[in-house]
């Protein structure tokens, strides 16, 4: 029996640092979800960097997962 997948979702994340008002680290996440799975990495990249430019903190991580519906 042959197992196939088809890309349903994509996920995209960002880890961005800053500083609070006291000058102690902060993390903050930002979560992009039902991005196109079949995305080319390169545009969802330079999205990621446009995003954080408007942002307080700088970007530290970028994180792209896809989602596949297995079949047979």
């Amino acid at each position: 029996m042959a197992i196939t997948s088809m890309p349903v979702g994509g996920r995209l994340s960002l880890r961005l640092q800053s500083e609070d008002e006291f000058g102690e680290e902060v993390l903050v996440t930002r979560s992009y979800q039902n991005v196109r799975p079949d995305a080319d990495i390169e545009s969802v990249y330079a999205f990621a960097e446009a995003v954080s430019s408007i942002s307080e903190g700088e970007l530290e991580r970028v994180e792209f997962s896809t989602t596949e519906q297995l079949y047979t």
